[in-house]
């Protein structure tokens, strides 16, 4: 994995911990690529991006995530701006 940031004014709390978790994740960049963004403080702004490789390193990702109460816009859509994922914090609204 690797990861871009945007807007540093706009992170999340837990953004440092974040990027140690991608920084340590072993990648096999010959594997499928895909591409996540994530959304801050601010949820219309997106502040950093996450570039996965494979399958696994797409259900890793998203485990973490969760485990922030974040939550992937797209499931269930198509991938849309280039991005097969883009994550923001859920709030009470996305609770069914």
């Amino acid at each position: 994995m690797k990861t871009k940031l945007f807007k540093a004014d706009n992170k999340l709390s837990f953004d440092d911990v974040l990027v140690k978790f991608i920084s340590s994740y072993p990648s096999n960049e010959s594997l499928p690529t895909y591409k996540i963004a994530l959304s801050g403080e601010d949820p219309t702004i997106q502040y950093r991006s996450i570039t996965v490789y494979g399958e696994q390193g797409l259900n890793d990702i998203d485990e973490e995530l969760t485990d922030w109460n974040m939550h992937n816009l797209l499931v269930g859509r198509a991938p849309f701006g280039g991005y097969d994922a883009i994550y923001a914090e859920r709030t009470d609204e996305d609770i069914d």
